[in-house]
């Protein structure tokens, strides 16, 4: 959390945070800024514990012990992902239908025989 004796304001205590504000969260903030411009009052933009409230409410809260519990659950899913890709390429290259060794479901399946 920001510190108070550093950030005066919430102005200021935003702009920090902002800055390190990515992906969906940074998209988030610029379409709050939007709004904003476009006449809508938007308290996360005005005070601290609102936008703490905004950004809580849409992405949680970074909890670094929580979230090292469920990487290995991750990592695991993205390792099935992978291998299942692997396998339908390897599959799909033995078949050439593609010419390139990777399945491409867009290619003819028989390359010498199709219409131009």
């Amino acid at each position: 959390m920001a510190k108070p004796t550093i950030y005066k304001n919430d102005s200021d205590k935003i702009g920090f945070a902002v800055l390190y504000l990515t992906g969906a969260a940074a998209t988030h903030y610029n379409n709050l800024l939007k709004q904003e411009e476009a006449g809508i009052p938007i308290p996360a933009l005005r005070t601290w514990i609102d936008f703490v409230a905004e950004f809580m409410s849409y992405f949680g809260l970074f909890n670094p012990a929580r979230d090292a519990q469920n990487y290995p659950q991750w990592v695991q899913q993205f390792q099935e992902l992978d291998n299942s890709i692997r396998a339908t390429n390897a599959a799909h290259s033995h078949g050439g239908n593609s010419g390139f060794g990777t399945y491409n479901p867009m290619a003819p399946l028989n390359p010498q025989n199709s219409n131009p």
